[in-house]
């Protein structure tokens, strides 16, 4: 908006007066609302030593005054007389005059306002009324002045129709707009509708001409928007047996409806029919959308353990009861492979844990899971020692709950207890079965060396690599070949005899740590190797790595 400047010059003459020095009273131009009150300032600028000054401010009739309020600097000596469409004004101030800055607001006048859109009045000063002059002091001298005077311009501003804000409604809907503002008798809607209200069904523009009470005329113009919302994201589906399926709508949605009940943006189906959901957006529109899922097989696989609990170094057999089955993979514990489409492997683990095998096929995938548990249980014969020809020795197994010590050359009496008393004539080798917690049972043996050696040039063998590099792949005895009347027997630490062989090392024949053609576990395995009446008994550990 242009803004008007009314400037108040009041020229400086007389004895002692300085050429061109003014004092101004300046009314700034002023936007009004018709029928409601209205403050315009009255701003003094070059205002130094002035000790009088009388003028008057009259205005049209569109304006009225209702209030005059002043700088209390001027209440001594002011009189101020109020007509219809003007104040007089005058003031006789102090002695040495009176100095104001800049923009300070001499007075404030409030009018109440009527008058149409685009409507302006002037309110400014006049001589009409009384004449104008004033006194400044320049050098001790009093300098009187009659100033230039132009007129102030005020303009109006239109009473708000209600409502402005654009509207958007749904596709289908429609929506009543009534519109109001203060004063207004008649409403035009353009397209012919009159009155204050339209219903309106279609994105556009409506403009709306409303007439007040006193003839003034106010326009604006309503946006209508349809909102076309449209949802198409769910599609149709397959869902297998067990199995699930997520449909997903856009998270950024204000409200869900599905025909199962449920609120949320996404919904998991467990089984296959119509799913069907309305949707609400930010507008407040809704939308709907399905989606058929087609139930078919899905792939199934139960395993389970053979035993499923474990002694320690025992080995259990893992099998897979399956149901359209394409493709098995078997996992441990760290999620690494460890075996593929085999319905059926063994595993030794070496602490309670759980192995997992997904089964597949083109439908999906089903994992499950079994759970062996390892007994931790650990027994011991005793430390290998060694005592004098004739001398006896005590035992002395730990760990289990009861103990059997294996019969052998030389009588372990009684071979119930931990601790029985022996006096092997040479130096021999004493196995205990240890039975311990859940009935797990080991087996572990503890060398008594006698002073005699009848075997010095046969050497015990206590570790084989059978890993395929050349060395330590076999269970080899160095000069045993001389001594054809010889038979070996290796168990487990859990007394399973897993080979023997009569004449060993007189044929091809090495054991490489199999058994039945399957290679056995890394660990401890005990043997005895008879030649010629005499025994070597010795444990052997296995390693591959």
């Amino acid at each position: 908006m242009r803004r008007f400047t009314i400037l108040f010059l009041f020229l400086v003459s007389g004895i002692g007066a300085v050429a061109g020095q003014a004092v101004r009273f300046e009314l700034k131009d002023t936007l009004l609302v018709s029928g409601a009150p209205t403050g315009i300032p009255v701003e003094v600028y070059n205002f130094e030593s002035v000790v009088s000054f009388q003028f008057s401010i009259g205005w049209d009739s569109t304006l009225i005054l209702q209030e005059a309020q002043f700088d209390p600097a001027f209440e001594s000596g002011l009189v101020v007389n109020t007509f219809d469409n003007h104040i007089n004004i005058s003031w006789l101030g102090p002695v040495g005059g009176l100095s104001l800055p800049d923009g300070a607001i001499f007075a404030d006048l409030f009018f109440d306002t009527r008058g149409c859109p685009g409507d302006s009045a002037t309110v400014g000063l006049t001589e009409e009324y009384i004449p104008w002059e004033v006194g400044v002091l320049e050098d001790g001298n009093l300098n009187l002045a009659p100033p230039d005077t132009l007129p102030n311009l005020t303009t109006w501003r239109a009473p708000q129709i209600l409502p402005f804000q654009d509207t958007l409604i749904c596709e289908g809907n429609s929506v009543t707009v009534t519109a109001a503002c203060e004063g207004c008798v008649e409403f035009a809607w353009g397209g012919g509708v009159d009155g204050a209200s339209i219903e309106i069904d279609t994105t556009g523009v409506f403009p709306l001409t409303a007439i007040s009470e006193n003839d003034c005329v106010f326009q604006d113009s309503l946006s209508v928007e349809v909102d076309s919302f449209k949802l198409e994201v769910l599609r149709d589906t397959i869902l297998c047996p067990e199995d699930s399926i997520q449909l997903a709508l856009p998270d950024t949605l204000v409200a869900y409806n599905w025909s199962t009940g449920e609120t949320e943006a996404s919904i998991t189906a467990f089984s296959g029919g119509l799913y069907a959901v309305t949707v609400t957006n930010l507008n407040g529109c809704t939308a709907t959308d399905q989606a058929s899922v087609e139930a078919e097989d899905l792939p199934m696989g139960i395993p389970f353990a053979d035993p499923p609990t474990l002694c320690p170094g025992d080995s259990t057999l893992l099998t897979l009861d399956t149901a359209s089955v394409e493709m098995i993979q078997w996992l441990d514990a760290e999620g690494r492979l460890i075996a593929i489409d085999s319905v059926a492997i063994r595993v030794s683990p070496d602490s309670t844990q759980t192995f997992s095998v997904i089964s597949t096929n083109g439908c999906g995938a089903d994992t499950a899971v079994v759970a062996i548990e390892l007994v931790e249980f650990e027994g011991s014969a005793g430390q290998d020692t060694c005592i004098a020809e004739g001398a006896s020795l005590e035992l002395g197994a730990t760990g289990g709950t009861s103990y059997r010590w294996i019969e052998q050359e030389y009588p372990v009496n009684p071979a119930n207890i931990p601790n029985p008393v022996v006096q092997p004539a040479d130096s021999s080798w004493f196995v205990v079965e240890i039975t311990g917690a859940a009935g797990c049972v080991i087996l572990d043996s503890v060398f008594v060396e006698v002073a005699t050696n009848p075997l010095a040039s046969i050497r015990p063998i206590s570790l084989i690599t059978p890993n395929g590099d050349g060395m330590n792949d076999q269970l080899f005895f160095p000069n045993l070949m001389k001594f054809p009347n010889n038979e070996l027997t290796v168990w487990s630490r859990w007394g399973q005899a897993v080979y023997q062989k009569s004449g060993y090392q007189q044929d091809d024949e090495l054991w490489e740590g199999t058994h039945n053609g399957r290679p056995l576990p890394d660990g401890e395995y005990f043997y005895l190797l008879e030649v010629n009446g005499e025994r070597i008994q010795q444990t052997l550990s296995i390693i591959r790595e």
